[in-house]
């Protein structure tokens, strides 16, 4: 099975590692379906929008409670406005820069998926891609492509984008921004495939 972290081969990973992956809460049963490519990527830029403006958001606040402090001179006021113009400047880049790699992945991405509308299911019992059914003793994991999440202080949790998967009849990938509860169904086929026998 292939290793990758955001598609790269992974070099070294902690030896407990595992304990920070981050997986949705387990399921009984979830059922989804493959969006196309223009909806994933629309869902996706509207998630990071909601972000940049929260960010943006508190970037002036905190500018505007700077620039009414009591007893400060204009130095304070100006250095406030300034850095809030900045903030703002670097948070509209910040996402025109991921649209540009998000748009540039997704033919890539794509490419191993069924087709859009394609309905995906995953229960104690198996896989279900389409029509096609297969228990989870005929699922094999070819591939699994890791996000590192970091923070300040470093690595904080690891977070499953892709699986690729094969049975004797079909082999695609699974990912997670271009299935709906894609998160679910990646949890779900890590813990029967990967998880129980790691």
């Amino acid at each position: 099975m292939q290793v990758t972290m955001d598609g790269e081969p992974v070099a070294d990973l902690p030896v407990d590692w595992e304990r920070f992956l981050l997986l949705s809460p387990k399921r009984a049963e979830v059922t989804g379906f493959v969006l196309d490519a223009e909806a994933a990527g629309e869902r996706s830029l509207a998630q990071l929008r909601v972000v940049c403006a929260c960010g943006m958001g508190l970037i002036w606040l905190v500018t505007f409670g700077l620039a009414h402090v009591p007893g400060e001179g204009p130095g304070l006021v100006i250095t406030a406005w300034v850095l809030a113009g900045l903030g703002s400047g670097l948070m509209v880049l910040a996402y025109y820069a991921r649209r540009k790699a998000l748009n540039e992945s997704l033919p890539e991405r794509t490419r191993k998926l069924p087709p859009p509308g394609t309905k995906i299911r995953v229960d104690p019992i198996g896989l279900t891609i389409g029509e096609r059914s297969a228990a989870w003793r005929d699922v094999a994991v070819d591939g699994l492509d890791y996000e590192r999440l970091s923070g300040r202080y470093g690595t904080v949790g690891y977070f499953i984008k892709k699986i690729d998967v094969r049975t004797k009849d079909l082999a695609c990938t699974l990912d997670v921004l271009l299935l709906q509860e894609g998160a679910a169904i990646l949890a779900e086929t890590y813990r029967q495939k990967v998880a129980t026998t790691a």
